[in-house]
């Protein structure tokens, strides 16, 4: 069995075709997005250069370009790029989005490149949706990715959670003892990735906060998915829709309090590069 970024970008290679259709259209996946779009429209303005690490099929690169945000966009996935590609020729973006096929472990290839003539440092970076979660070697992407950010750039990444609530009790119901605490392990594990299955690892906030401290100071945390359903759990939200709803809007509420962040399916992290 393939292991590391090979499992990864074949994984995503495969799925590539059906990726917009299982998780980007999933209904889940669009009322939780833009809470996320909050934060990088926050931090993010028109005429800045940002990173995105894993951009799958290029949701994000594009809402940011429409902004008139310049956005390199990598993905290990040669099949995820070309459907960027697509997308972003369609929304006539191409001056604002270079993509670039990558992954994030060989970050400093970018050093030698300039898309948008802004100089080679990002003002920004960010990867959504569990892509961080993807590596083993987590500390060491932080560290090569912190000499591309300018000082006092902002990072937000959204990370699969090594506690999950909603998980853990869905597993526990129907009797699945082995599967409701599987994020507790420190090794990877097989799990689905924005409706992929591939190896990934949990993070804590805790412990995504440690790792980033020697290049980044956290600014905020939050939750997704604390008290509903997560996008994987389509079944029940399609059959529960209001019950549903009436959980997000309780997730509105406590996403920003301790524990709570610390229990969803995803947090995001915004932190700062530190001078």
């Amino acid at each position: 069995m393939m292991s590391g970024p090979q499992h990864i970008e074949s994984a995503f290679n495969d799925s590539a075709g059906m990726y917009d259709e299982t998780f980007e259209n999933n209904p889940i996946t669009q009322r939780i997005r833009p809470i996320i779009w909050q934060s990088l429209l926050k931090h993010f303005k028109p005429g800045d250069h940002i990173l995105e690490l894993n951009c799958g099929t290029g949701t994000d690169a594009i809402m940011l370009a429409e902004q008139g945000i310049n956005v390199t966009a990598i993905d290990s996935s040669t099949r995820m790029i070309e459907t960027a590609r697509q997308k972003v020729i369609k929304k006539q973006l191409t001056n604002h989005i270079h993509l670039q096929v990558l992954n994030f472990e060989n970050l400093e290839y970018l050093v030698r490149i300039d898309p948008f003539g802004n100089g080679r440092l990002y003002d920004g970076a960010f990867s959504n949706f569990g892509g961080f979660n993807c590596t083993p070697e987590l500390k060491s992407v932080v560290e090569r990715l912190s000499m591309l950010v300018k000082t006092h750039g902002v990072i937000i990444a959204c990370l699969l959670n090594k506690i999950c609530i909603w998980e853990m009790m869905s597993f526990l119901v129907r009797g699945k003892l082995g599967k409701a605490f599987r994020r507790l392990h420190n090794d990877c594990i097989q799990a689905n990735l924005g409706g992929v299955s591939v190896q990934v690892w949990y993070y804590s906030p805790g412990q995504f906060a440690n790792i980033l401290s020697p290049w980044f100071t956290v600014e905020g945390i939050y939750g997704l998915n604390i008290f509903s359903p997560s996008p994987n759990s389509m079944s029940f939200a399609s059959k529960h829709q209001a019950l549903t709803t009436s959980l997000l809007n309780i997730d509105e509420r406590f996403r920003y309090r301790f524990p709570f962040y610390a229990l969803g399916d995803h947090f995001v992290v915004e932190a700062r590069r530190s001078s």
